[in-house]
């Protein structure tokens, strides 16, 4: 069973994209920031599949977090969520190695098939 870290500071947000995920049977742990985010992804990572981020949150953001991730695995699946449409943003998040991008408001198709390709799934 896929195990997806949903990092996203935004409380709505964030129960909408594990709404999404639980409902197509993903197993989800939730971070609050980027902090949160890293401190699972140290302590769980061999338990989990995919990490799907939100960019601007406090403490440390997505762009933030997902260097950390390479930093210990350039393997590792991240999904990134943004309302920031700077095409730095998407550049830094491409250099460093993103599965995907999607801007915000995130629909619940367009997430679930950005993770069942991620984790090369079928996507139904």
């Amino acid at each position: 069973m896929p195990f997806i870290l949903v990092a996203e500071d935004s409380t709505l947000s964030r129960k909408m994209i594990v709404r999404a995920l639980v409902s197509h049977g993903f197993e989800v742990i939730q971070a609050r920031d980027g902090k949160e985010a890293l401190k699972i992804f140290i302590e769980r990572e061999t338990e989990l599949t995919c990490l799907v981020s939100d960019n601007l949150m406090p403490e440390m953001s997505g762009v933030e977090l997902l260097a950390e991730v390479r930093k210990r695995t350039s393997e590792f699946p991240v999904i990134m969520a943004s309302a920031d449409i700077q095409k730095t943003t998407r550049a830094e998040c491409d250099r460093l190695g993103i599965s995907a991008f999607l801007n915000k408001p995130v629909q619940p198709e367009d997430l679930i098939a950005a993770v069942k390709d991620a984790l090369s799934l079928p996507v139904c």
